[in-house]
């Protein structure tokens, strides 16, 4: 699961399981108050990435799970900003996608490309 990227670090291939098991163990730690209002510290990382390797036998750092943690707060904040600015975009609980008329996305992915 673990390969070596080109800097000599340590590549991780994240799962969704491993994913959510991250996410629902960084909410209990929102749900007991241990985390500030700025976020959360490199100890709360560092005991992720401890219950991470129990659970699926990993050697995950707490670098890692905060690294982790950044990428999906961004694809988060794109997929918010998807649904609360583009008209007509709907959200399926099934698939976990947005949902867009074929014109709308192409509009989107137009005004995207210019202004990104």
């Amino acid at each position: 699961m673990d390969e070596v990227g080109s800097e000599g670090r340590s590549v991780v291939s994240w799962t969704s399981s491993m994913s959510t098991f991250m996410l629902k163990h960084m909410s209990a730690l929102v749900d007991s108050g241990a985390r500030t209002s700025t976020g959360f510290k490199m100890m709360h990382y560092n005991g992720c990435a401890r219950v991470l390797n129990e659970h699926f036998r990993q050697s995950l750092t707490g670098s890692q799970v905060s690294s982790h943690h950044r990428v999906i707060k961004k694809k988060f904040a794109k997929i918010s900003k998807i649904k609360d600015t583009v008209s007509g975009a709907q959200w399926d609980d099934e698939t976990c996608t947005i949902r867009l008329e074929h014109e709308m996305a192409l509009n989107y992915i137009a005004v995207c490309f210019i202004t990104c």
